[in-house]
């Protein structure tokens, strides 16, 4: 871990110090989860504990148990079993973290099934995945992804780095055998509250998101960085009381459709 240096160790410390703060498994979405992703610069989190049957180096099915922050990429279990850090799992478990782009190219992916149908439209150009145990064929894994740039090396050890303590935090806050948050069919969105009207270039960023846009293709399209509009998506979330870019175009309801949340 010869890229991290003593301030990402303090900032690292930071994490721990959430994790050690949280009391009951709804703590790891509401404060774990933000505490990570932003030491990562990721947009999004998921925690897995899945069942990943193989032969030899082939993956003959991939179905998660449980998962945080719903049940991932329904109807696409089938693609999952061609990811490359699926298919390498032992790598990442070896390894304490592994991206995407250290096992795939860029134009690899983004020209794969699974990214064309599944994955961009959840801003998923790439992942950094730490394996927290095994036993078996069940595997518990937590991810982050984002659009846009790769996960930096510094990043990637610094999950690797983090995985005793969120193996024994998640192992404490989410028990193997207990129902998760979030587990089974997404629940219904509760209403957005009063005031939370997206402004104008608010809703021309969330129409280019229900399209499957990332946030580097936003940022073209109207004119502004990669890092501006996901600034935008940050006042989106908390307009819509959301916390993932699913979410908020679940709620989201075009401009002229009734306001800026679904019902």
């Amino acid at each position: 871990m010869a890229s991290l240096r003593a301030r990402d160790l303090r900032a690292a410390l930071d994490v721990v110090t959430v994790l050690a703060g949280a009391e009951r498994p709804e703590d790891v979405a509401s404060a774990v989860a933000p505490a990570l992703t932003g030491l990562l610069h990721a947009d999004g989190f998921l925690y897995h504990d899945s069942e990943v049957v193989r032969r030899g180096g082939e993956v003959l099915r991939w179905r998660v148990a449980s998962a945080l922050p719903t049940p991932p990429f329904p109807g696409h279990e089938d693609l999952m079993c061609e990811h490359p850090l699926v298919r390498r799992a032992d790598d990442v478990l070896q390894r304490g973290a592994l991206r995407l782009s250290d096992v795939e190219t860029a134009s690899s992916w983004r020209s794969s099934r699974l990214y064309g149908e599944a994955l961009r439209a959840e801003g998923v150009d790439d992942q950094v995945t730490s394996v927290l145990e095994r036993s078996g064929d069940r595997w518990r894994t937590v991810t982050c992804y984002r659009a846009g740039t790769p996960f930096t090396e510094r990043e990637r050890d610094l999950l690797a780095l983090l995985r005793p303590q969120l193996r024994a935090g998640l192992r404490r806050l989410l028990p193997p055998g207990r129902p998760r948050p979030g587990t089974g069919a997404a629940p219904a969105l509760p209403a957005a509250p009063a005031g939370s009207e997206l402004t104008a270039r608010e809703d021309e960023v969330m129409a280019l998101l229900a399209r499957g846009c990332t946030s580097g293709q936003i940022g073209r399209a109207v004119g502004c960085s990669a890092r501006t509009v996901e600034k935008h998506l940050e006042h989106v979330y908390a307009k819509l009381r959301v916390t993932n870019r699913v979410e908020a175009v679940q709620r989201w309801s075009p401009r002229g459709t009734g306001g800026a949340a679904a019902p």
